[in-house]
């Protein structure tokens, strides 16, 4: 792609990049993103400068939906193709030589205007056995807003530890109340940030704007199917019952709220430790200018308030709440925000020494 290496050294706009969902929601995240006359739909969720397609039933052909297209070096491109093309650029050759040509995480905004049912995915070691990833899908939610007159509720791991018999039974039955009854509720606010490690079972409450952050697959193991539409082969990954008991994290969990912590004037780290291995989150709040002081990443931004611009050596790109970007790694040394009481958050992949290394 000519003039791609060039291109990369610049901060890149992010478009929209809405994704059809078995549950609706969206309002939310429409008025985030400044569309007039928001309401809800059946693409509740918003995949930020993606290159993970959406998962597919088993024996189904896969499709391009997921991935992110941007505008880059006079021309439109998936950024998929992008990391196909030049992997050094986009994400480091650290982080390249350890795990292959990925970005390492997926970003979403995600605005549920109806309860998601209990599920949970796969750790790396499950994904990697049974399903060829080396990425399971731990997440992390940073809540955005709550709609007027919820209550916000987040449901997460168990209570008390459980039997995979009495799981499955409640499964089998599909017992919505012990499903959700068995489960550790939070009330959430604004601000509020939950890690959510692979295997921990979880649902999101009705009226709850969330920016997520995960690994990069589309994996799901649903447990409450009932006024869902959602298959149970679709609900196993295809895997039956048998083997997909085995993702749940049974034992009671604890500790899944993070604490923020000031790094310096201005930066914020949002996860704890034990996000890590996965993604990283870091809030700027920028009123003035400050450069982007991290080791060289692909890092993507998400503008929570306020307005501004970033920029790179020759490329500005204005910013305002609900924009969003991305920033290879050659660029993130040189680029430069610049605003009046603005706060965005710029998601990273783990540090490459903690990344999965590719599957042989």
């Amino acid at each position: 792609m000519a003039d791609l290496a060039d291109a990369l050294r610049e901060p890149i706009s992010l478009h929209p990049n809405r994704i059809p969902r078995f549950y609706r929601g969206g309002l939310l995240l429409n008025e985030f993103r400044g569309q007039a006359g928001a309401s809800d739909d059946e693409r509740p969720e918003d995949w930020i400068g993606s290159t993970t397609r959406t998962w597919t039933s088993p024996g189904q052909p896969s499709t391009d939906l997921g991935l992110s297209t941007v505008e880059i070096g006079g021309r439109s491109a998936s950024l998929l193709e992008i990391l196909d093309a030049d992997p050094v650029s986009l994400i480091g050759e650290a982080l390249l030589e350890r795990a292959g040509p990925t970005l390492g995480l997926l970003v979403k905004l995600l605005d549920a205007g109806e309860r998601l049912p209990v599920h949970c995915h796969p750790t790396r070691d499950a994904a990697s056995r049974l399903l060829g990833s080396p990425f399971g899908k731990t997440e992390a939610w940073l809540i955005l807003g709550v709609r007027d007159g919820a209550a916000p509720r987040v449901w997460a791991g168990f209570r008390d530890g459980v039997s995979r018999d009495q799981l499955r039974e409640w499964i089998d039955r599909q017992d919505t109340d012990a499903l959700l009854g068995s489960l550790v509720e939070h009330s959430v606010t604004p601000g509020d940030a939950i890690l959510i490690p692979a295997g921990t079972p979880h649902a999101i409450g009705a009226g709850i704007f969330l920016l997520e952050l995960q690994e990069p697959t589309d994996f799901s193991v649903v447990a409450e199917t009932r006024g869902f539409p959602i298959t149970s082969a679709d609900a196993t990954l295809g895997l039956g019952w048998d083997a997909a008991i085995g993702f749940f994290q049974t034992d009671a969990v604890h500790d899944l709220p993070q604490t923020p912590t000031a790094l310096a004037a201005g930066l914020t780290r949002l996860l704890g430790a034990g996000a890590d291995p996965f993604f990283r989150a870091l809030r700027m709040d920028v009123s003035g200018e400050a450069s982007v002081e991290l080791e060289p990443s692909f890092a993507i931004g998400v503008v929570l308030n306020g307005s501004g611009e970033i920029r790179g050596t020759s490329t500005t790109l204005a910013l305002q709440r609900g924009s969003t970007f991305a920033l290879p790694a050659v660029a993130l040394p040189a680029a430069r925000v610049a605003g009046d009481g603005l706060e965005l958050v710029l998601c990273l992949p783990p540090e490459p020494e903690l990344a999965p290394r590719a599957l042989g």
